[in-house]
C-alpha cells in the first residue's frame, strides 16, 4: 500500500525537495524570529551559522546585508523586527592565533643573561578584525592546560630556561630540550560577526556580550564552545527528566 502512494505522488527531484525544505526553514525562522521580537524589551537574535547557512542564504558572507535580511517571501524581514540586535557565530571560519613572545632569564652558573623566542597563545580574549566589512570578532576562551614549555621547536632541540626548585625565586639553568612532535593544543577562536546592533549601542558592547554567555557557568568547566544559549540546546537533553507522564495522570490544578 505504501509503495502504491509513492508511486502515485509522481518523481520528486532531489534539487527541489531541499529548495523547498529550504523554504520551510526559511518561514519558520521569519515566523519565530517575528514573534519572539514583539514579545522581547531588548531583543537579540543569535545565528549559529554553521547550522543554518545551508538552509538561510541569506547567512553567507556574500549575501550578509543588515538593511536587506532576505527570507522566504519576506525581502526586507528586518523591518518587521524592531530594534533586535543580530549576532552571527561560526566556529568553522575562525584560524588559531599565536602571539609573538620571549623569555629572559639570569642563568645561575654559565653565561648569564639568556633570552629566547616564546610564541604565546591567545588565551581568553576578544579581537576584532580591521579589514572585515562588518564588524567581526574572534572570541579565545579555551583555559588548556597542557602542560607544554613555551619556545619548543617542533623540527630542532633547543635551550631553554627550567627554573631551579631549590634556590632563590627566578633563578634557572639551561635546559635541552628535544624537538617536540606531539600536536599543538592552540586554542581555537569562534567568530562573532555583529550584523546588527540597537541605536546607540556599539558593536563592542555586543562582543564583549557574546564573549561573557561562553564562560561563568559552574556546570559546564572553564568554557563553552559557542554562547550559552546555542551551546545548552545541543545539551539540553541532559537536563531533562528521563520519563513521560501520560495526560490521564494529570491532576486537576496541575499546570503541563
Amino acid at each position: 500500500m505504501a509503495i502504491t502512494e509513492l508511486a502515485a505522488s509522481g518523481p520528486i527531484t532531489l534539487d527541489s525537495s531541499r529548495e523547498r525544505r529550504g523554504e520551510s526553514s526559511q518561514s519558520f525562522f521569519y515566523e519565530a524570529i517575528t514573534e519572539f521580537c514583539n514579545r522581547a524589551t531588548n531583543p537579540l537574535v543569535i545565528i549559529d551559522a554553521d547550522t543554518c547557512r545551508s538552509a538561510w542564504p541569506w547567512l553567507q558572507d556574500s549575501n550578509l546585508d543588515p538593511n536587506n535580511v532576505l527570507m522566504a517571501g519576506h525581502p526586507h524581514a528586518e523591518a518587521d523586527w524592531g530594534d533586535a540586535r543580530i549576532l552571527r557565530v561560526r566556529t568553522a571560519n575562525a584560524p588559531k592565533v599565536l602571539l609573538d613572545g620571549y623569555a629572559i632569564g639570569e642563568e645561575i652558573e654559565g653565561p648569564g643573561r639568556i633570552e629566547y623566542s616564546a610564541p604565546k597563545r591567545s588565551d581568553a580574549q576578544v579581537y576584532q578584525i580591521d579589514d572585515s566589512v562588518a564588524d567581526v570578532y574572534l572570541s579565545f576562551g579555551s583555559l588548556l592546560r597542557t602542560g607544554l614549555k613555551q619556545g619548543l621547536s617542533c623540527y630542532r632541540s633547543v635551550e631553554l630556561l627550567k627554573q631551579d626548585d631549590g634556590r632563590p625565586r627566578r633563578t634557572y639553568t639551561i635546559d635541552q630540550r628535544q624537538a617536540f612532535t606531539g600536536a599543538w593544543s592552540t586554542p581555537s577562536a569562534v567568530e562573532f560577526t555583529i550584523v546588527r546592533t540597537a541605536p546607540g549601542e556599539h558593536s563592542n558592547q555586543l562582543a564583549a556580550l557574546a564573549e561573557g554567555l561562553r564562560s561563568l557557568f559552574v556546570h559546564t568547566g572553564d568554557w563553552t564552545t559557542r554562547p550559552a544559549p546555542l551551546f545548552f540546546e545541543r545539551v539540553l537533553k541532559d537536563y531533562l527528566a528521563d520519563y513521560s507522564i501520560d495526560e490521564a495522570e494529570w491532576e486537576e490544578g496541575d499546570t503541563p
